[in-house]
């Protein structure tokens, strides 16, 4: 009797965000298994020579050498394995274009996670491996997929799982320095998030950022964002403002332009209590002094959003902590909670609490500041919230 193996599945696609988005669906289902990821189409092929994958997702607009020739050199070379080409839907003739380069079908990138998946298993009724009695090319009777209607709870699981790799389990243990983080997702899924990035000489990466938009966009554009500032903020662990723009480069490069990010980076130096900071477009972080009488000084925006503009710079500044001195980030979900008759919960009312739980454990501050938004809001966020709360002791 056939005991089919997993579908090995190899994905190439141009966009890092698209491969992230098409890896989480993938890695849904266990009949389905992701071996390999290619970002252009000599990679492509590279990879099929060295894991011979059951499936090939081909982007049709690739690097180097676009999907049609891709699809083409597999085929020839290797007859076993199958195709579906990719496509943003801008092509009207796909259908015949997968056909004639002999794909075994076609998909558009608005897919959703369980039309994705049956498709596959067309392709492949009785598992990978299994004798079958042929699919019919890409055509009328082919694997033809266009948007068609999205299944939720699919693309929510898809991007909760995205979400829940990327954040931090919980904040580092930092001798001399107390910190506490939390994410409140207004719905299933969150564009908010935050990080720690260990880098250099006990220094830290802190982050906080907040994606323009809801959903499962905005959570594939969350995993982009924080696997490039990941990347690039350890590559330039001293230069807070290089490493901001290099990943404002590549998000302009690597998603369509539709989404943007704004986000705070310092870097704490964790023995000097030094703080190099850019602002890109975010909520002002509030540190709150331990001298009697000192105010509340916001840090506020040294240059705008990523994602926005190739021609945008940055400016970095700096700020030292002194023993007792805290630092509140958040996202605008805090500010911009609302109570029953529409007022918001902003800026100023946010500074008087601050001050308030000044010299309290950083646990108890958070828990507090968000206590407050939940009862001023009635226990009704229309939006993510992000919170961290960083004291040096």
């Amino acid at each position: 009797m056939h005991t089919p193996h997993p579908i090995r599945v190899m994905v190439a696609d141009g966009k890092p965000l698209i491969r992230a988005g098409l890896q989480a669906f993938l890695t849904l289902f266990d009949e389905l298994q992701l071996v390999g990821e290619a970002q252009d189409g000599p990679e492509a092929i590279e990879l099929c020579e060295l894991i011979e994958p059951d499936l090939a997702i081909v982007d049709l607009h690739m690097p180097r050498q676009d999907g049609q020739a891709v699809t083409r050199a597999i085929r020839q070379r290797w007859p076993d394995i199958k195709v579906i080409l990719l496509d943003d839907g801008s092509r009207k003739d796909l259908a015949q274009i997968a056909q004639e380069v002999g794909a075994s079908g076609y998909l558009t990138k608005t897919i959703s996670a369980n039309d994705l998946h049956q498709a596959i298993l067309r392709l492949f009724p009785q598992g990978a491996g299994a004798p079958h009695t042929g699919t019919q090319p890409a055509g009328e009777e082919g694997v033809e997929l266009a948007s068609g209607r999205p299944d939720l709870a699919q693309e929510l699981a898809a991007a909760g799982k995205i979400q829940a790799d990327l954040l931090p389990a919980q904040p580092p243990r930092l001798r001399g320095w107390d910190i506490a983080a939390h994410l409140e997702p207004a719905r299933e899924t969150s564009g908010d998030f935050f990080d720690f990035i260990p880098l250099a000489n006990n220094n830290w990466g802190i982050v906080i950022a907040d994606v323009t938009d809801k959903g499962m966009g905005a959570a594939l554009f969350m995993a982009l964002c924080s696997t490039l500032m990941r990347t690039y903020f350890t590559q330039y662990p001293t230069l807070p403002a290089l490493a901001v723009s290099t990943v404002n480069d590549r998000l302009l490069s690597d998603s369509r332009g539709d989404m943007f990010v704004t986000a705070f980076y310092g870097v704490l130096e964790t023995d000097t209590g030094r703080l190099r900071y850019v602002n890109a477009g975010h909520n002002p972080p509030l540190l709150v002094s331990c001298k009697k009488g000192q105010p509340v000084e916001p840090l506020r925006p040294t240059g705008m959003a990523l994602g926005v503009s190739a021609e945008a710079h940055w400016g970095q500044k700096l700020v030292r902590f002194s023993p007792g001195d805290l630092l509140i980030l958040y996202t605008d979900g805090i500010t911009e909670a609302q109570d029953p008759r529409g007022r918001f919960f902003g800026d100023e009312r946010l500074r008087q609490l601050s001050r308030t739980l000044h010299g309290r454990p950083a646990a108890h501050i958070q828990e507090t500041l968000l206590s407050e938004v939940q009862r001023f809001s009635n226990d009704s966020l229309q939006d993510d919230v992000a919170l961290m709360v960083i004291a040096r002791k």
